[in-house]
């Protein structure tokens, strides 16, 4: 069986919304829309796909860069066996740039990924400080950060 997560958009007054259920729509948005709310639904959207995946699999969705595993169902990230303690935001940027090595983010990026919203102001400070922590918890540990 397939999976495939499904977000319908619909037009002000349309009279179908029962029927794009029937079919498999997993959520459906009608207009006005809320972008924060298209987001949220597609974010959750997102992560139960992941979720049911992994379960289907039997993969507990692991990401290791050598010693270095993170579970992304679990939200637990050990090296050599020793768990490392982060908060949500350490968790998620660390899952961020270990699900794209190489890849190069901008400040606002890291924290539309992170902070799951958009900036309204500038986040340089923001990013800098969460990743300072981040670094800070790992060299305690002796990852070389």
């Amino acid at each position: 069986m397939v999976l495939i997560p499904i977000l319908v958009l619909l037009p002000e007054g349309a009279k179908n919304r029962a029927e794009i259920i029937r079919a498999g729509a997993d959520v459906v948005l009608e207009t006005p829309y809320d972008l924060k709310e298209v987001e949220l639904q597609a974010y959750a959207l997102i992560r139960r796909y992941i979720i049911w995946e992994s379960k289907e699999t039997g993969s507990e969705s692991l990401i290791e860069i050598g010693s270095l595993n993170i579970n992304i169902l679990k939200r637990v990230v050990y090296w050599n066996q020793m768990q490392i303690d982060l908060v949500k935001r350490e968790f998620d940027l660390l899952y961020l740039l270990a699900a794209t090595p190489g890849r190069v983010y901008t400040y606002s990026q890291i924290y539309q990924s992170v902070w799951k919203e958009y900036p309204q102001d500038d986040v340089t400070n923001m990013i800098y400080c969460l990743v300072h922590r981040l670094k800070k918890k790992l060299r305690k540990i002796d990852v070389k950060a």
